[in-house]
């Protein structure tokens, strides 16, 4: 069955409910209102959720409810979703039987074409042993020995009918093979200066140099293996040219066992450099490893040249190295006094509206400020304190249904900026 594995965002205003980008969503096959499968790779325990899906999730991440996050025990920073729905298996039964026929085939015409064709030739073989006249030259005591296979020789040459054995079979005429028996009786009776069958004389001597050298080349190469290191990680990537890639900062990775929920920490120094703020999603990648990595900041106290997360995390994201190259998968904050945000209404939430870490740092706002929202194509106005939620829109503002209610807001869209009313409690 299909499945994705996401880094996890808690999400403690809703139940059951698994937040994924519309990627994921066609990945695993599913829609909105449909159940899933929540695994937990770490104690290997299961549970399922109701899908929703949002453009503002990111494809590596993924907002779970806090009862499944309890339910399966989590701890660690990632988890696997798996469609409930099991993939057609047609595909398993590959046409193998095919394959095993065509490798059979061609074997059985070949055995029985070339093997009588091999067979004739080494026949007439013995016939180039003529080669000793030229010995007789020297006259050494050696050259009545070669007249011994001569005597050898005419056993085999009386039989003439093996011509006759390719007539019932014209076919091998076209082929080589049966033409060079036709001249080798031909070239037999006259004069013996037949040298060009001294060349099959030299040609077994010649495979047989080749095969001297042939284990030479093998012992050099086995020689040089031992002396080539291996390389531990073949895809890893210059620590400068990754930085210019990722339009990101070289941090040094320093490991910190207080941190939980797979965040991490960053200076403030850093996070004005990468334009970024608290809460926001930061990303990683190792250049040994060329592993990924990402998660929610916190600002912390600590150097401009440091990130500090947690030993597991480390572990889960596969770093390696020493130093890690940074950057941001949001746009830099651009700062504004207003903006324009969807309405989602919400109720019981106390007279609160929520927003985005990145609409935080945008506005400049702290929680428990006074956020004033306009509809202009009615022009009414309301106002409510505001609370950050990691798992807000950065596109919407949720605010109180009482507090929609009460102030006429009817539009799909506001313009959200910092109170600057003077504000009158009702007596």
């Amino acid at each position: 069955m299909p499945e994705v594995k996401i880094f996890v965002d808690v999400r403690e205003d809703s139940n059951s409910i698994v937040q994924i980008s519309p990627t994921n969503a066609d990945k695993l096959d599913v829609s909105p209102g449909e159940t899933i499968e929540i695994f937990n790779p770490d104690n290997n325990m299961n549970t399922t959720g109701t899908i929703e899906i949002s453009e503002a999730a990111l494809d590596f991440a993924g907002q779970i409810s806090k009862n499944i996050i309890d339910a399966l025990q989590f701890t660690g920073i990632e988890l696997v979703l798996r469609s409930k729905t099991a993939p057609a298996q047609p595909t398993a039964t590959l046409q193998a039987e095919p394959a095993p026929k065509a490798k059979l085939e061609p074997p059985t015409p070949h055995l029985p074409g070339v093997a009588p064709k091999i067979t004739a030739p080494p026949k007439f073989t013995p016939k180039p042993k003529s080669s000793p006249p030229p010995q007789p030259t020297p006259e050494p005591a050696p050259a009545p020995s070669p007249e011994e296979p001569a005597i050898h020789q005419p056993s085999p040459t009386p039989p003439p009918q093996q011509p006759a054995a390719p007539q019932p079979a014209p076919s091998f005429q076209p082929s080589p093979a049966p033409q060079t028996p036709s001249q080798m009786p031909q070239i037999t009776p006259p004069p013996k200066f037949s040298a060009p069958p001294q060349t099959p004389s030299q040609m077994p001597t010649a495979p047989q140099t080749p095969a001297q050298p042939s284990p030479q080349p093998v012992g050099g190469p086995g020689s040089m293996a031992p002396e080539m290191p291996v390389e531990p990680y073949p895809n890893k990537i210059d620590i400068n040219m990754l930085k210019s890639q990722r339009n990101g900062v070289i941090l040094n990775v320093s490991i910190d066992n207080s941190i939980q929920g797979g965040r991490v920490k960053l200076s403030n120094a850093t996070l004005q450099q990468l334009g970024l703020g608290q809460g926001m999603l930061i990303a990683w990648e190792d250049p040994l490893t060329r592993a990924n990595g990402s998660a929610r900041i916190d600002a912390a106290e600590i150097g401009s040249t440091e990130i500090a997360i947690s030993r597991d995390t480390k572990e889960d994201t596969n770093i390696q190295a020493e130093q890690i190259v940074v950057y941001s998968t949001e746009p830099p904050i651009q700062k504004a006094s207003e903006i324009m945000l969807e309405v989602q209404a919400q109720p019981n939430l106390m007279g609160y509206c929520h927003v985005s870490p990145r609409t935080q740092h945008t506005l400049s706002i702290t929680n428990d400020d006074v956020l004033a929202f306009e509809d202009e194509l009615t022009g009414a106005i309301g106002a409510g304190k505001v609370k950050i939620e990691e798992s807000a829109p950065d596109n919407a503002i949720i605010i109180d249904s009482e507090i929609l209610e009460a102030s006429g807001i009817g539009s799909f869209e506001v313009k959200v900026s910092k109170n600057q009313r003077q504000i009158i409690p009702l007596q």
